[in-house]
């Protein structure tokens, strides 16, 4: 065989491989839509189809209770980012940096993004994740954080 044809073998035996197990699947779930990516996939892990019903009203349920957040419960979430912030901030610089090799490998920053994570996480089990609008307010807070990263991001030495 000649080697420049070992590339495309390859791919076509994996599409075989790939086309015969998702028509075991499917013949396993008759009856299950397998016209979605949502459809392949339960097909393939072996959910039911009522199961999938019973998690979408479930989740219905859940959208339709939710309602905007009023400005105390905005102030409450805005008073947790900055105390769970501050707290972090004064803490990271009390702690080593943490080296290896001569090579800073934790830094006062690093220290910063591992206690605000892992405060956010605590608080992820107190009541202050139902309030709403926490997931916006806290996704919103990550990409001005990613930003602020970005921006003072040291670009000489790229190529």
């Amino acid at each position: 065989m000649n080697e420049r044809w070992v590339p495309t073998a390859a791919v076509a035996a994996a599409s075989i491989g790939l086309l015969v197990v998702l028509v075991l699947a499917v013949q396993g779930n008759q009856g299950m839509a397998v016209s979605t990516p949502l459809g392949v996939i339960t097909a393939l892990v072996g959910v039911s189809h009522d199961r999938i019903e019973r998690m979408e009203r479930a989740a219905l349920a859940v959208g339709e209770s939710e309602h905007p957040p009023s400005m105390v419960q905005i102030l409450y979430l805005a008073l947790l980012a900055l105390t769970t912030t501050a707290i972090s901030v004064w803490l990271a610089g009390r702690l080593p940096e943490l080296a290896l090799g001569g090579q800073v490998v934790v830094s006062e920053s690093t220290w910063v993004i591992l206690l605000v994570t892992t405060n956010a996480l605590g608080l992820s089990t107190t009541r202050a994740r139902d309030l709403p609008g926490a997931q916006p307010i806290a996704t919103a807070i990550i990409y001005v954080f990613v930003a602020s990263i970005g921006a003072r991001a040291n670009n000489d030495g790229v190529h």
